[in-house]
């Protein structure tokens, strides 16, 4: 028998949109695997977004809205989700350590989404920025300042 790990789905947006998917998900009478198949993603990935683990997309609960018949209630429940991740980040926005700086979705695609960075800063040493994505990993250092502003380039 599998252990379930059972969610509080008043202790965030992110529980109570794993614990509202894995409710609609047996009340349709689905398994993870058979809900993957109607949404093309894995049993697995039902599973980590049903138990909290991963965040879902916006495309993750449109397809969950369309094959549970929902109507939009797991894409608005995904807005909350990731509203719910702004906040948490803009709570590092007066830390000294830390430079927050959020894309808008019309952007598009940039050079980071495959993968993440980590920036090293030092006062007297360039920059160093290690990036890592699912094929390789990169150690380089940046140098050099913007015109006239005094401050580092970010990348």
């Amino acid at each position: 028998m599998p252990n379930i790990r059972e969610l509080d789905p008043s202790a965030s947006p992110l529980d109570y949109f794993g614990f509202e998917l894995r409710r609609k998900r047996e009340e349709a009478g689905l398994s993870q695997g058979q809900l993957g198949t109607c949404i093309f993603c894995t049993a697995s990935l039902i599973g980590q977004v049903e138990t909290a683990k991963k965040v879902p997309t916006r495309e993750f609960a449109e397809r969950v809205d369309v094959a549970l018949g929902e109507d939009g209630t797991f894409s608005r429940l995904v807005g909350l989700v990731l509203r719910n991740q702004l906040r948490h980040l803009l709570s590092y926005r007066d830390a000294r350590c830390i430079r927050l700086q959020v894309l808008p979705f019309g952007v598009g695609e940039h050079a980071n989404l495959a993968g993440s960075f980590s920036w090293l800063r030092f006062d007297d040493d360039p920059d160093i920025v290690y990036t890592e994505d699912l094929i390789k990993h990169v150690l380089e250092e940046r140098s050099g300042q913007h015109p006239g502003t005094g401050q580092r380039p970010l990348a």
